[in-house]
């Protein structure tokens, strides 16, 4: 069965509460929003990012007896087109809660969030091995990579682009089934509430 999705704009509209209360609910369940890189036929969202490359060295050389080794981390720094939709990660709704807080906006709630680009796997593949060029490509989904990247900077369309071609800025997504599942933790709330002024009016 193929998921579907409703704007984040829209689902705080139906349940009665703003964007930056259905970002926290959605935090404090444990769901992740999407977000849609709407690709244009003359622009293409190119985002300055960084992510962790997880790296293993093997002490004396790597042998099938060798145990001797040490794990570290690798801060990586690229251009990527994030064409298409992400999912933010559960780190990123925090910070996109704090930033709708802040009364952000737009682009401006774009540095700093952390996604992981579902259609970005090859491109991310390739960074990796021109980084790395001592072993193979490997999957964004591989178990030494989670595929999360941050946004430092996006390239935003030229002030002529979003006037004369309408680009918007990156929207955001849940999911229907999610959607389902905030209403009905609200039904649950406004029906606790109602009960307790019942019982204190007795």
């Amino acid at each position: 069965m193929c998921e579907t999705f409703i704007y984040l704009l829209d689902a705080a509209e139906d349940l009665s509460i703003n964007l930056h209360n259905l970002v926290h609910l959605m935090r404090r369940n444990g769901l992740q929003a999407r977000i849609s890189f709407q690709p244009d036929h003359n622009f293409d969202w190119k985002a300055e990012v960084a992510f962790v490359k997880k790296r293993v060295e093997f002490i004396g050389g790597k042998t099938e007896k060798n145990e001797n080794y040490w794990e570290y981390e690798e801060y990586l720094e690229k251009v990527l087109i994030l064409n298409g939709m992400g999912i933010i990660t559960l780190e990123g709704m925090i910070h996109l809660e704090e930033s709708l807080h802040e009364n952000f906006k737009g682009f401006d709630l774009l540095p700093g969030l952390m996604i992981i680009p579902e259609s970005n796997i090859r491109t991310l593949k390739q960074v990796v091995y021109q980084e790395l060029n001592d072993e193979p490509p490997y999957d964004i989904d591989s178990e030494d990579h989670e595929g999360i990247v941050k946004i430092k900077k996006i390239t935003e369309p030229s002030a002529q682009k979003i006037h004369q071609e309408g680009i918007k800025p990156p929207r955001l997504f849940l999911l229907h089934s999610d959607f389902g599942f905030l209403k009905d933790i609200l039904e649950k709330i406004s029906i606790q509430k109602e009960t307790s002024l019942a019982e204190g009016a007795l």
